[in-house]
């Protein structure tokens, strides 16, 4: 099985080198669902976990909802080549007939995983090059906190191209909940390191990104800034 339209390249930030995790396509590929009865419409779509096991091969996820499903057929994709090693997803699957337990694999697509960094690890500084953040949520099992990114691409000739992302932990703020009050709310202020990095910027195409929500210990309330192409953006989530 070969991965789904929804298999991103990119490039994630890690430290002082990067860390090439994945590279995003410059051709135009959009995810079409058919409407109505058709095949792509009794799939089911979840974030996972997906199980490698010694043999490489999946047989097994674990959604955001801690459900843990068997494949009915085993699956060997070409960016699961580490054995014993757990993966991030977007799995699509179909329900199997008299077993809610076990499913029919359809595709997956490759969740990048990125954790915080300070800034001073960003050896190049910190880039903000505009993008766009269409959502971010916490998993039901509070394992993950999710970001779905809106970036511009465009065909190009360069191979190695890619956008380079990467989360920036700037500090932690403690602020009194009252006047007076020995109680504290604590906001974790994120930045997203973006550089275009020469992606032709033609249209925008959708690329989701995870965050082990354990790397959050200690904050109440998450504040994560990034430029768009109207400026400054700051969203807001509480993680309690």
């Amino acid at each position: 099985m070969t991965s789904h339209a929804l298999h991103r390249h990119i490039r994630f930030a890690l430290a002082a080198a990067l860390c090439c995790l994945l590279l995003l396509p410059t051709s135009c590929k959009q995810d079409n669902y058919d409407s109505g009865e058709g095949e792509l419409s009794m799939l089911t779509a979840d974030f996972a976990e997906l199980q490698v096991e010694g043999d490489t091969l999946v047989r097994s996820l674990t959604t955001d909802d801690d459900r843990h499903l068997t494949l009915t057929q085993p699956q060997r994709l070409s960016w699961t080549s580490r054995p014993d090693t757990t993966y991030r997803a977007l799995a699509y699957y179909k329900l199997s007939r008299g077993n809610d337990l076990q499913v029919e694999p359809y595709a997956f697509s490759q969740v990048s995983v990125g954790r915080p960094l300070r800034p001073e690890r960003f050896t190049q500084g910190v880039r903000q090059d505009p993008m766009g953040v269409e959502s971010v949520w916490i998993s039901k099992n509070r394992r993950w906190l999710n970001l779905s990114l809106l970036l511009k691409v465009g065909a190009t000739q360069q191979q190695q191209s890619g956008h380079i992302l990467g989360l920036v932990r700037d500090t932690l703020l403690c602020r009194p909940v009252a006047e007076g009050s020995a109680d504290s709310v604590r906001t974790l202020c994120l930045r997203l390191h973006h550089e275009q990095n020469g992606v032709p910027e033609h249209y925008t195409q959708r690329f989701y990104v995870s965050m082990p929500f354990a790397s959050l210990e200690g904050a109440d309330t998450l504040r994560l800034s990034f430029y768009a192409y109207e400026g400054q953006v700051v969203k807001t989530l509480p993680l309690k």
